[in-house]
């Protein structure tokens, strides 16, 4: 009897051994495989290659975006292929491919690619996230927030909160004049999000303890460098993704996210009970979903002609009324968006200044130019869009510390490029950086220089060497409005200040 168990458990575990086996086999046959697909995937492309399972990640992972973008193109040239794990990725510096990606083929690569991870609610309503036909509906709405009449109207908010900022470095004593500048760039940004999006006062600049200013604060954390998260959620999405969604790990803190979802839902509400009404990002969106109720309600109305039907089925195909969930992710991701990246524009520009006096010495001169010919002396939206050397300045800025240092897009369907073929699926990456660095492009890259920025320098170059905001139908929509925010607090700061290094300035 024990010999039989004995002979039993023997053959259940060389069973189990074969088994074993069989499946080790199967995996390494199919890793072996992929791996030799990745090899052969892309033609007439060069670039490294790529690891089993990892693809090129790991030179990413060591060097970072900049670094390793910079490489690969010096290396293998203006067109790259490589995979970032099991995604195949063509990295372009092209001029002409970066055009006809972003711009004259735009419909073969109208989405971008989506962290799956970073793309649970609210963030799956983001513009930046949404694709095809639900992108182009909420674009179209949104855009109207954004139009110049919208952002002039607006510009009135953001000259108050330039006047507050102000009147707070007015009572900073000398002793303490030696100061970051981070912190009143931070409360300003927020201020004037608060303002112009939500319609309410919070002096962030002047309370650094300011409860949006904190949540705030906890969000932006996740994206410090180095941030183990970060690299989870962008080299391994679906694995984050699986532990997001089962609470085994958090990306963004979800006390802040509730924070302001509570907020945001609660603004909507007031402004859709015409508790309130003011020319702002949120009352933009509501009177576009208005206006659309409004036609709609005429049309059942109506006698139904054949051009009234026309219009409806135009109006209907092309508009789309956001939810009050779409237009809470748009307020988050306006507030998000717009934040960080402008107090650090205005970070950067103040350090080119500080260290470039000259440069500083002629902004003032045209600040002080404007100062004497408008009409009450106070900096408005018409005086500061005339003010083309600090054009200068914020572009020469944008092209040394742009706010990302890449983007890409998706072909949803197969593309052909000077006999390349890029296959649906594939990203196409646009290294940001990489482009404002090439010397080739602009001399001395590590050199502030204004210059190359007025009409001869812009005239000598491709529109698309130039991408802090991006390009095309999918380029980044507050570009106007950050802009405006940036010339109008600069304006303000230098007809009274100026920015100079001290001891602790650190020198690049």
């Amino acid at each position: 009897m024990q010999n039989n168990w004995s002979n039993y458990l023997g053959e259940l575990i060389s069973e189990k051994r074969y088994l074993v086996g069989a499946v080790t086999a199967i995996l390494f046959f199919k890793i072996f495989k992929n791996w030799l697909e990745k090899i052969l995937f892309f033609k007439n492309v060069p670039g490294p290659i790529p690891l089993p399972v990892l693809g090129n990640l790991h030179n990413v992972m060591m060097k970072g975006f900049v670094e390793s973008d910079y490489q690969l193109i010096k290396k293998y040239g203006r067109i790259v292929g490589y995979f970032e794990g099991s995604t195949p990725v063509i990295l372009t510096t092209d001029f002409q491919l970066i055009k006809n990606v972003l711009i004259k083929d735009f419909n073969y690569f109208i989405n971008r690619r989506v962290i799956e991870s970073l793309a649970l609610k609210p963030a799956d309503k983001f513009l930046t996230n949404l694709k095809d036909e639900e992108w182009k509906n909420a674009r179209t709405i949104v855009t109207t927030a954004f139009s110049s009449g919208k952002i002039k109207l607006m510009s009135k908010h953001i000259a108050d909160c330039s006047e507050a900022l102000v009147n707070l470095l007015d009572n900073i004593p000398d002793e303490e004049r030696k100061t970051d500048m981070n912190r009143f760039f931070s409360g300003y940004s927020l201020d004037v999000i608060s303002s112009c999006c939500f319609g309410i006062s919070t002096n962030s600049a002047s309370d650094p303890e300011n409860e949006m200013l904190i949540h705030l604060s906890r969000i932006f954390q996740f994206f410090t460098s180095g941030n183990l998260k970060v690299m989870l959620a962008f080299f391994f999405p679906k694995f984050s993704k699986f532990f997001v969604e089962n609470n085994l790990i958090e990306f963004f803190p979800g006390t802040s996210m509730n924070f302001f979802k509570n907020f945001i839902d609660k603004i909507i509400e007031s402004r859709k009970n015409k508790q309130e009404k003011r020319n702002d990002f949120i009352q933009a969106m509501l009177e576009h979903e208005e206006i659309k109720s409004i036609l709609e309600n005429e049309m059942k109305n109506s006698e139904n002609t054949s051009e009234d039907s026309k219009f409806f089925k135009w109006n209907k195909n092309l508009k789309k009324t956001l939810t009050n969930e779409e237009i809470l992710a748009q307020s988050m991701l306006f507030m998000f968006a717009g934040y960080e990246t402008t107090s650090q524009t205005l970070c950067f520009i103040a350090y080119n200044l500080a260290m470039n006096p000259s440069c500083q010495d002629k902004l003032f001169d045209e600040i002080e130019t404007i100062l004497k010919i408008i009409i009450r002396e106070k900096f408005d939206y018409d005086s500061v869009i005339e003010m083309k050397f600090m054009d200068q300045v914020i572009n020469e800025t944008l092209r040394m510390y742009p706010g990302a240092v890449r983007f890409d897009r998706v072909a949803r369907q197969d593309y052909e490029f000077n006999g390349i073929k890029i296959k649906k699926g594939t990203v196409v990456t646009v290294p940001v950086r990489s482009i404002h660095y090439d010397a080739e492009i602009y001399p001395d890259p590590y050199e502030f220089k204004p210059e190359r920025f007025d009409g001869k320098g812009k005239k000598n170059r491709e529109n698309v060497c130039f991408l802090p905001f991006g390009a095309g139908p999918r380029s980044c929509l507050g570009m106007r409005f950050a802009i405006i925010e940036i010339k109008l607090l600069l304006s303000l700061i230098l007809s009274k200040y100026r920015f100079e290094k001290f001891e602790k300035t650190p020198v690049s």
